[in-house]
């Protein structure tokens, strides 16, 4: 046989094929779009021979992302008397979402749903870490998402510090190894500071963080 025909399908009787592929080899690759149960055949194309057993396989749903808090949000309790809404991007292949909430070492119990949503009530004042996966037809459950955290404060954070030298877009000509002074605004309230510095806009990767209490 000088070359193959491969159909990928979302049903036994291959009335729905999502691939097809006529190969010189004996191999085929294929990258689906959505979790579920797939059936795949081969014959000879060149000569042409009937098709082969269909075997099925399935694709776990994609991992949804987290949307909102944003990572590390910082919630105001007394602001906030609605509750805390987890929101996350729809996965390919789901049939529905297993939510994981943590406190510390205190997990709350794990809360599934169909919706992209989630609205936790009753939080005390902490940190909170949460994650979900997507769950298909078939009960099989999608890797863990990316950890996102947030934490509900019951006062309000500090302000940003005004930066004030070296000035915005001033050009320093310095030796290297000669130290370059940073100063900012005080910020009432605040115990110590947390600095950047990177050699691009992105911040990434810094070339240090060190802290200073002024």
């Amino acid at each position: 046989v000088k070359s193959y025909q491969v159909q990928v399908a979302r049903d036994r009787e291959f009335r729905t094929v999502v691939s097809r592929e006529t190969r010189p080899k004996a191999t085929f690759g294929f990258r689906p779009r959505a979790g579920g149960i797939y059936h795949w055949r081969v014959r000879g194309a060149d000569p042409e021979t009937a098709w082969s057993r269909p075997i099925a396989f399935h694709v776990v749903p994609a991992v949804p992302r987290p949307l909102s808090p944003a990572e590390a949000a910082s919630i105001l309790l007394r602001s906030h008397p609605v509750p805390v809404e987890l929101r996350w991007q729809a996965a390919a292949g789901a049939r529905t979402y297993l939510v994981s909430v943590s406190a510390g070492d205190r997990a709350l119990p794990p809360r599934r749903t169909e919706a992209t949503s989630l609205a936790l009530a009753g939080l005390a004042a902490g940190t909170y870490r949460w994650t979900i996966k997507a769950i298909d037809a078939a009960a099989l459950e999608s890797s863990e998402s990316e950890p996102r955290t947030f934490t509900l404060a019951t006062r309000a954070p500090p302000a940003a510090p005004e930066a004030l030298a070296p000035a915005t877009r001033t050009e320093l000509i310095v030796r290297a190894g000669d130290p370059v002074r940073l100063a900012w605004r005080p910020v009432a309230g605040a115990r110590d500071y947390e600095v950047e510095l990177a050699a691009g806009e992105e911040f990434a990767p810094g070339v240090g963080r060190p802290s200073s209490p002024t």
